[in-house]
């Protein structure tokens, strides 16, 4: 339930970034009102205790496993998500916003190559997405 959830917030953000990109504002702007709208009633529901059962934790001491979980799934899937929404390969990295500057500096400082630091993206969203699915259980 917890992979589900993450799934559904990275993909929607990533596709309305990559279709702004791409110069699909309109449309882009209707997932992004979904996505957002998504998070407000989510958080919502949240704070008034109407989800309480099917997302409360059986393990509460897991709850920042989770969050780190959902940070790694998201830092591992997103680039991958949106450079195929804008139709670039897997391994793209732009040139004009800062985290894009960040990677490639990083990459040629430690010369790793970018097909490479996306393989540890994509064994990072594996990871969180790990313990994600065994979020709710004595397993992690």
């Amino acid at each position: 339930m917890y992979l589900l959830l993450a799934v559904i917030l990275v993909a929607l953000e990533a596709t309305y970034e990559g279709l702004k990109y791409k110069g699909h504002h309109i449309f882009s702007a209707t997932i992004e009102g979904l996505y957002r709208g998504l998070i407000v009633v989510g958080l919502y529901l949240w704070i008034t205790n109407y989800i309480l059962s099917p997302w409360e934790l059986a393990h509460p001491e897991n709850f920042w496993k989770l969050i780190i979980a959902f940070i790694l799934f998201r830092f591992g899937s997103f680039d991958l998500i949106i450079n195929k929404v804008m139709g670039e390969s897997w391994s793209f990295v732009g040139t004009t916003k800062a985290y894009d500057k960040a990677i490639r500096w990083f990459c040629n400082k430690t010369r790793i190559p970018i097909p490479f630091f996306r393989s540890i993206q994509l064994m990072l969203a594996f990871i969180g997405a790990m313990v994600l699915i065994f979020g709710n259980t004595d397993k992690i």
